[in-house]
């Protein structure tokens, strides 16, 4: 029987959110990640990788009424569980995919139009818990610093 090899590693990395659906105008929001990982290679060609991620996403929208301009920024932070699988194609070079476990910790809106601002706790608003699937490819060098590149609906 051989021993399972598992690498343990530092995440961090920047996010392109928006929000789905029927929203108008809205922007994304440019945030980033930053966590923990652990891939446990099963065999030569495929390996298990958990990851835990704290996560900045959201998103910003413009609107004008009657000559004033409103802005509107919401930011959610999640608390994210990626698990990934993952296949080699090619020495260093992966493809990756799997569900993905969103833990709501905030979620804040910040207001401004017509000379006056305000922020609003929005958490009640969006689900506490959310699950979505993330697929994407990565790339290790040998001296173990990686770069990948993931989409994901969570």
């Amino acid at each position: 029987m051989n021993a399972q090899e598992i690498k343990f590693g530092a995440k961090g990395g920047v996010n392109f959110a928006s929000f789905g659906g029927d929203a108008e105008d809205v922007d994304g929001r440019t945030s980033f990640h930053v966590g923990a990982l652990a891939e446990f290679v099963i065999s030569e060609n495929f390996s298990f990788q958990p990851e835990l991620l704290y996560s900045s996403l959201g998103a910003s929208q413009e609107e004008s009424f009657e000559g004033i301009t409103f802005e509107s920024t919401t930011k959610l932070d999640y608390l994210t569980i990626p698990l990934m699988a993952k296949y080699y194609v090619a020495d260093g070079f992966s493809l990756e995919g799997g569900p993905v476990v969103g833990f709501l910790i905030s979620a804040n809106s910040e207001f401004e139009g017509g000379g006056e601002s305000a922020e609003e706790d929005v958490s009640d608003i969006y689900k506490g818990l959310d699950f979505g699937l993330g697929f994407g490819a990565a790339y290790r060098l040998e001296s173990g610093l990686g770069f990948s590149a993931r989409f994901g609906n969570c």
